[in-house]
């Protein structure tokens, strides 16, 4: 255990979010390498954290406005910094309150590691990056300033949350997933065009698509979802695409279980985390070009595509035996053990701290 102190700053610390319960594990992880954690987070839900941890809110969930959480989180950094001796913080995804607290933290020479993973660059972020003392990200397109600040870690997955499945479709199903927010930047509606065709290919196969999540009240997401059920009728696709709707975090592995191809339609951008978690569960994925640095060249021939070539590369997993899935399956799992497990990235997280 690292005799530290963590202050972590994060956007939603909730173990039943369908999107963000991950960040729960992630917590838990740096408790057990750590004497004391303490998060400051936009927004709370189902806490399920460990005794050396304490939460608080700025009341996002509350329904507070932007005015009251920004009160909010400087009062309660304050008192933090008060009462709590803290040796170093770590900011997930929030280059908001890496900026708002560089003030305070600075003058107590409290270092920042900044996580982040998206392709968007804002004029937060930029500030961000200055303020912080180290940027961490899952590869090297996952960020896109570029900065000596930067150190690609790898991705952090519970590989005993998501364990290897034994696929349960017969021989004559093919089963297709999508996990993670239902908005244009998906393509969600290239993917049920590539279902269309794999039914017009195959028409003696169960193929089946699961579209895993939700718009999340997003006023784009909630007119391309609409759209895209449009397009399902369209194409008379209604009893092969299904939309399930958000799952709680604890149940995304059993999503997995179901599945023999997870494919992320998304262009070039940040490292989906869901295909990590795929991977982890010995599903065979197909994806951009982002994850070729994680996937290696090798294995990249077949897996990672592009517009021209999705379909010719998701019909050569189809035509594949459930055994050469299988095998596939299992190397990319220990992909994700040896490059991405979560006490690796833990580790790595208390070192970048402990390094400033």
């Amino acid at each position: 255990m690292a005799q530290m102190n963590l202050l972590i700053f994060n956007l939603k610390t909730d173990a039943k979010d369908s999107i963000l319960g991950f960040t729960t594990d992630w917590i838990n992880a740096l408790a057990k390498k750590c004497n004391r954690v303490v998060i400051i987070t936009m927004a709370s839900g189902k806490i399920s954290v460990d005794d050396n941890v304490t939460v608080y809110s700025v009341g996002k969930e509350k329904g507070y406005s932007e005015l009251r959480r920004l009160f909010e989180f400087y009062r309660i950094l304050y008192r933090v910094l008060k009462i709590e001796k803290i040796d170093g913080c770590f900011a997930h995804m929030m280059p908001l309150f890496a900026v708002l607290g560089f003030p305070l933290l600075k003058i107590r020479k409290i270092p920042i590691v900044l996580w982040y993973t998206h392709k968007s660059i804002t004029v937060t972020l930029k500030l961000a990056v200055y303020c912080s003392d180290k940027v961490i990200t899952a590869a090297h397109h996952s960020f896109r300033i570029e900065t000596p600040k930067k150190k690609v870690v790898g991705h952090g997955i519970d590989t005993n949350r998501f364990y290897l499945n034994t696929p349960t479709s017969h021989n004559n199903q093919f089963r297709i997933i999508s996990v993670g927010r239902i908005m244009p930047v998906k393509r969600l509606d290239l993917l049920i065009k590539l279902v269309r065709d794999l039914c017009e290919k195959f028409p003696d196969k169960e193929i089946s698509l699961d579209l895993v999540g939700d718009t999340y009240d997003s006023k784009d997401g909630d007119k391309y979802i609409n759209d895209l059920r449009l397009l399902v009728e369209k194409y008379k696709l209604n009893n092969v695409v299904k939309f399930t709707g958000s799952v709680p975090f604890d149940n995304v592995n059993k999503v997995y279980k179901k599945a023999d191809c997870f494919i992320n339609m998304s262009e070039t951008g940040g490292v989906d985390k869901a295909v990590l978690e795929a991977m982890a569960c010995g599903v065979v994925v197909v994806v951009n070009d982002s994850f070729v640095e994680i996937l290696g060249k090798e294995i990249s021939t077949n897996l990672v595509a592009t517009d021209k070539d999705i379909l010719k590369k998701v019909i050569n997993i189809l035509e594949m035996s459930s055994q050469q899935r299988k095998i596939l399956g299992k190397e990319l799992r220990e992909i994700v053990i040896n490059d991405h497990s979560l006490s690796a990235i833990a580790n790595k997280i208390i070192h970048e701290v402990k390094a400033h």
